[in-house]
């Protein structure tokens, strides 16, 4: 079967059967998201072979809190609810937006839907506006910017550019090789590796780690602790137990961090020790996240952190 289409107020997708027109309406038909994914082991996405695949629009998802966040409706009011603006954002971006409301009520399968989503990509606030390439590859991250419509679509198109210019480094990257295509690279994978996005670019994980094998310029022992630290986030809920405490303070011995690793880190230690009732711990732990690296996204949500306790 193939998916051609989804409808979030009916939690389904619409599907076209190879069984004929007599079957469902005229061939087509709906099944739940819920059940899709428990029948569906694999997927591939098809293209019109009439269009080039370098056609198919980068996507927008737009997390947001609708009915309660004064920035996501200053957002909306001022950027997303312009007709011009939707217009012209939908040349380049298919747009979707995933909703966090407190007065309206979604779904349960909805509700888990955007959950998954928004831990996929690592949303900690509202509004997040998250970029996606025709592959479903995460490339930057944003949120609210003053300006209005135009502005904003500047703002979108610009990071869009930063995408194919890193998609031209990537080419010459892998037209170099062992400690010179590892330090290409690094440089273009960091910015992803900072917003969240490593998930979707572990083959240049790879290439750098195996280009690298002697570590001679470092590399493969700072993407394999990127990794080690990704794998203690992903642990089932991170919980909060001494067992986690230490693997987390045997990771900062053993790699001895630096910049967004190091800050990633700390962040994971404070939250165990504030679930764990340490709020003295934790703050301190806190601080020196911040300190790791204070102008990034991250860092700044820290600041507020450690503003709001005081």
């Amino acid at each position: 079967m193939c998916v051609v289409g989804y409808n979030d107020q009916k939690s389904a997708y619409k599907i076209f059967n190879s069984w004929g027109t007599e079957w469902g309406d005229s061939g087509y038909g709906w099944i739940e998201y819920k059940t899709f994914r428990s029948i569906v082991n694999e997927a591939f996405v098809a293209y019109d072979a009439r269009n080039n695949i370098s056609e198919v629009r980068d996507r927008l998802l737009i997390f947001t809190g609708s009915d309660w966040c004064e920035w996501s409706a200053k957002l909306r009011q001022e950027v997303f609810a312009i007709e011009k603006f939707q217009v012209d954002v939908e040349k380049y971006f298919e747009v979707k937006e995933i909703d966090f409301p407190k007065k309206k009520q979604l779904s349960e399968s909805q509700t888990k839907r955007n959950q998954e989503l928004a831990t996929k990509y690592q949303v900690r606030g509202f509004p997040t506006i998250v970029l996606l390439d025709g592959k479903g590859r995460q490339y930057a991250i944003t949120g609210y910017v003053q300006g209005g419509p135009d502005v904003y679509l500047a703002h979108l198109l610009k990071l869009q550019t930063h995408r194919l210019k890193r998609e031209e480094e990537i080419e010459v990257a892998y037209k170099a090789s062992g400690h010179e295509m590892a330090k290409l690279l690094d440089r273009i994978l960091m910015p992803l590796y900072e917003i969240g996005a490593l998930d979707d670019y572990q083959d240049m994980v790879g290439k750098i780690i195996e280009s690298d094998m002697d570590n001679k310029v470092g590399l493969k022992k700072k993407w394999s602790s990127i990794l080690e630290l990704e794998q203690l986030l992903k642990s089932p809920s991170t919980i909060p137990t001494r067992d986690t405490l230490a693997k987390v303070n045997k990771y900062i011995q053993d790699f001895d961090p630096e910049g967004a690793q190091k800050q990633k880190a700390y962040v994971l230690k404070a939250s165990v020790l504030g679930a764990m009732n340490d709020r003295e711990g934790a703050r301190a732990a806190f601080k020196l996240a911040h300190a790791a690296d204070p102008n990034s996204q991250l860092g700044k949500m820290i600041e507020n952190i450690l503003t709001n306790e005081k």
